[in-house]
């Protein structure tokens, strides 16, 4: 399948020569053959013709027949220019009319055109039998590729799926012994080049009848810039005439500098392979040195976290162990002042009792009676024990709070003052022991 580029014309970006892409597509191997455009910057059009001529003459010697052919044009271009009526041309010699129903006609560049300009350019395309009418006259299909493999891939398929192959003309006309310059291409080129040299002709006239008038009057200026034009014109028309005589190859030449331009090409391939696998073996290399030093990395960052984790679990355990150390010396502390503030209780309430034994008992109560009561010396004299005294809540896990003696009934006295009086005695030293115990208990917590 040839890809004849016509988007690169008249830009230095684009296929410099002939260049093969092979990939697989049900079940078949596909070679896509992308050719440069004529009137290219970098590349004469002899120059342009030759390389696809070689590449043809190779292909048709070792039997390699194409497919089809695809014609590219962009759609943002908003006029045929010179360069591409030049390129439609030579593209029609090449391949010959008998072979257009093999060529698909393709508009390129539709995600960068109003899609309106878009469509009044391809009608024309289509109508003009100067542009692309003829060939579709002669069964030569368009399509649009949308930069997309969808729609590549349709382009490929509807040739792919053609059984007949085609020679192209230019093909057939070496085949049968024609120099390049005897062919219909190359005498289309020589039309172009010769037409080409005449305007430079007419231009150099031009130019000297405008020298004549500018060293008149004197104008030396003016008469340097024409100078300068003209032995650029000058240059150009040797450059045409070597084109001209480089068009004038035999067949065998051709093949032995399309054969040599292949060498070469290998050759540069090669050292770039080379180059490829020495840059490759060399990124290996530090490839292995970054891992290396990775891995060293990971084991010291693995390490440190080992090491951090047994320092945690030895603090914890020393805490523990110190938090219950603490704990069981608290606890005996606490048990050794339980046991000496219940001695003290006994003995300031057998210090009580043997005071109550030796004092008289206190004088009778006598509240306000209401009317119809009985007397107070009818009822029995009733004793008021002291209430205890709130004590503080302490919250602690490993304390509780210290126990309080209960108080002591009172002994009945006769039911004198004296009984009263040791009553409030005793609950004053009740609450006396249980508030001086505060101060240590605080201290404790």
């Amino acid at each position: 399948m040839l890809l004849y580029d016509n988007v690169g014309a008249e830009t230095v970006v684009g296929t410099k020569e002939c260049q093969s892409y092979t990939f697989s597509y049900n079940d078949k191997t596909v070679h896509l053959i992308d050719t440069p455009g004529f009137d290219d910057t970098k590349k004469s059009d002899t120059d342009v013709l030759k390389d696809i001529a070689g590449w043809l003459l190779i292909a048709y010697r070792s039997n390699i027949r194409l497919s089809g052919m695809v014609y590219l044009h962009s759609i943002s271009e908003t006029r045929m220019k010179g360069s591409h009526m030049t390129n439609l041309r030579m593209f029609q010699k090449l391949a010959g009319l008998e072979n257009m129903g093999h060529v698909i006609l393709t508009t390129t560049m539709w995600d960068k055109t109003p899609i309106e300009d878009g469509k009044r350019r391809e009608i024309e395309l289509l109508k003009t039998d100067d542009f692309w009418g003829s060939m579709i006259k002669a069964n030569s299909t368009f399509a649009r590729f949308h930069n997309d493999k969808r729609s590549a891939m349709k382009i490929v398929t509807t040739l792919v799926d053609k059984h007949d192959k085609l020679i192209l003309s230019l093909q057939r006309e070496m085949a049968e012994g024609n120099q390049l310059d005897q062919t219909s291409a190359g005498k289309a080129l020589n039309v172009e080049m010769h037409a080409q040299k005449e305007q430079y002709e007419k231009r150099l006239k031009e130019q000297e009848s405008e020298m004549k008038e500018a060293l008149r009057e004197n104008d030396m200026r003016y008469a340097q810039e024409l100078a300068d034009a003209q032995d650029k014109i000058s240059s150009d028309m040797v450059r045409l005439e070597k084109n001209q005589q480089e068009l004038k190859i035999s067949n065998e030449k051709l093949l032995e500098e399309k054969e040599e331009q292949i060498r070469k090409t290998r050759e540069e391939m090669e050292q770039m392979k080379a180059e490829a696998e020495r840059q490759g073996k060399l990124h290996k290399d530090e490839i292995g040195k970054i891992k290396l030093a990775n891995q060293e990395a990971e084991q010291a960052l693995a390490d440190s976290r080992e090491k951090l984790e047994a320092d945690s679990k030895a603090f914890r355990e020393n805490c523990v162990t110190s938090a219950a150390d603490l704990v069981a010396f608290m606890d005996q502390h606490y048990s050794n002042l339980t046991a000496e503030q219940e001695e003290r209780v006994r003995e300031m309430q057998a210090n009580l009792r043997a005071q109550q034994l030796h004092q008289s008992p206190p004088p009778p109560y006598a509240p306000f009676q209401a009317p119809n009561q009985p007397s107070p010396q009818q009822s029995p004299q009733q004793a008021y024990p002291p209430q205890p005294i709130p004590q503080p809540i302490y919250h602690h896990p490993a304390y509780q709070p210290m126990p309080q003696p209960m108080p002591q009934p009172i002994p009945q006295q006769g039911g004198g003052s004296d009984s009263l009086m040791a009553g409030a005695a005793a609950g004053v030293a009740a609450g006396t022991i249980a508030v001086s115990s505060l101060p240590l208990l605080c201290t404790i917590m």
